[in-house]
């Protein structure tokens, strides 16, 4: 059986070296000029390092229908099955022609720019194997089902098509319908749950070819396999993916710690300075009116601050149907120096103009993360460090701090001197959160960028850029009785 697995194997690299030194070549230019970590102020190289972005999948994807095409598996008259060798060892070299031509390549690249940039491969093997995953999962797998249900290389391409273009559109609905309803940090989840499902429907549309060469089944399971993929990717928010990453949160958190209440003591509408911050550029505010509750927060461990990740709340009163929001993502829990904070919910429109004048009773959940600040760096002094949990940072132009990591373990966010965030965290959570890196992307590095001035009524030198830890998830419960809702409305609505 070896000797048969290799020479099939040597058969392929014979018949497909054009192909393979093509994608090793866009993989090392890519790897020499991502513009991640390589600055390129010349125009035509700049388009060039665009143009890559495209070719260089592509060549991929090239390189691995090709080889599936080499003996395809439709029809049953096709030379292989009168050749002495079984489905197991054609499946078997192909299997190794793809470790040993597009994983390991793309293994060695991102370890060697690991290496030029500061950061350990070794330190970071999990986080490389875990790319790999995600990367044949879903940038090499599909396509290799995709070329197993077809006969050429214009039928895999228009089979493609035909089956992406609707898919991309349904994934991309639930952003315009529902705002504000993304998994925020918990986006790992789903991108996991995403990869299952890609692994596990590539994986038996090519077992089927290769051991029945059912085609029309092999398609159907292939349809169904991205038509659960897309009903996976746009599912909203759903509570056992934080009681998932509650799991791995680093401190155990007291059941009592952590309460929030309404504060009757100050009605004052949120100031300004506190209730405008700059959230991250990819952020999309939840639909509905914006309004800001007063409450305490009581119990906060020392040494913690509290992040809110998703707020689910539900009005009652007014004689009216209760109405509930479903889990949303929130834009935090406001406070200023003086120690008052607010939460920020958002509430359909046409229900609270019926309602806002009423006595009402306000209840839901919220979804915490506890962060340590660590390594606090003055922003109008600040020039470049290396930032504990996230790697080299830099002032950049337009006075913002440019870092880039294999996997943020921390985020930065810009504090006055009394320790209020002006800002929310610029460093995605959907990696901070991640317990590993999700993206399937040829690179093993991304940045990020935060500004350093505020314009408000903290002056520059008063503000610190704060390095927050995540060290636990946590789930927390109110119940507000008796509220006008009127009274609460946001000046940014």
């Amino acid at each position: 059986m070896k000797k048969k697995v290799t020479h099939i194997l040597k058969k392929d690299v014979a018949h497909l070296w054009p192909q393979i030194l093509v994608f090793l070549a866009m993989l090392v230019m890519f790897a020499c000029e991502d513009p991640t970590y390589n600055r390129h102020s010349n125009n035509g190289l700049v388009s060039f390092i665009n143009l890559l972005y495209l070719l260089l999948p592509l060549s991929c994807w090239l390189l691995v229908i090709s080889l599936v095409h080499e003996e395809t598996p439709i029809g049953h008259n096709q030379y292989w099955l009168t050749r002495p060798f079984t489905w197991t060892d054609l499946l078997s070299a192909k299997a190794l022609f793809l470790l040993a031509f597009v994983n390991l390549p793309v293994f060695l690249c991102q370890a060697a720019v690991l290496a030029a940039n500061g950061f350990s491969p070794v330190d970071h093997l999990t986080d490389l194997l875990a790319r790999q995953v995600f990367f044949a999962a879903l940038l090499v797998l599909p396509v290799a089902a995709l070329a197993a249900v077809t006969k050429g290389l214009g039928h895999t391409i228009l089979g493609g098509l035909l089956l992406c273009v609707p898919l991309a559109m349904a994934a991309a609905l639930p952003t315009y319908l529902a705002p504000g309803s993304g998994w925020g940090g918990l986006a790992w989840i789903r991108a996991s749950g995403v990869a299952t499902v890609a692994i596990c429907g590539a994986g038996m549309v090519i077992l089927f070819q290769y051991t029945r060469r059912r085609t029309a089944l092999s398609r159907a399971v292939l349809s169904g396999a991205a038509v659960l993929v897309v009903l996976v990717w746009a599912a909203p928010p759903w509570q056992p993916a934080f009681v998932l990453q509650s799991w791995f949160s680093t401190q155990q958190i007291d059941s009592q710690a952590v309460r929030l209440s309404f504060d009757p003591r100050h009605d004052a509408p949120l100031p300004a300075s506190a209730s405008n911050p700059t959230p991250p550029s990819n952020a999309v505010p939840p639909a509905g009116t914006r309004l800001e509750i007063p409450i305490q927060v009581a119990s906060i461990p020392p040494g913690m601050e509290v992040v809110a990740d998703w707020t689910r709340v539900q009005v009652e009163g007014g004689g009216l149907k209760p109405w509930r929001s479903g889990w949303a993502a929130n834009w935090g829990i406001r406070h200023e120096a003086s120690g008052k904070r607010w939460l920020t919910v958002f509430i359909d429109p046409d229900y609270l103009d019926r309602i806002k004048e009423a006595s009402i009773r306000l209840q839901g959940s919220v979804d915490l993360t506890l962060v340590v600040r660590t390594n606090n760096l003055p922003s109008y002094r600040f020039i470049e460090a290396d930032v504990p949990g996230l790697g080299p940072c830099s002032i950049a132009v337009s006075s913002r701090v440019e870092c880039f990591s294999p996997l943020p373990r921390a985020s930065l966010t810009l504090v006055s001197g009394e320790g209020r965030s002006l800002f929310h965290s610029p460093i995605d959570r959907t990696e901070v959160y991640a317990p590993y890196p999700t993206s399937p992307w040829f690179g093993p590095l991304q940045r990020y960028s935060v500004a350093v001035t505020y314009f408000g009524d903290d002056l520059m030198g008063d503000t610190i850029l704060a390095v927050e830890h995540p060290v636990a998830h946590i789930q927390r419960s109110f119940d507000f009785h008796s509220l006008r809702l009127a009274d609460y409305l946001s000046a940014n609505n």
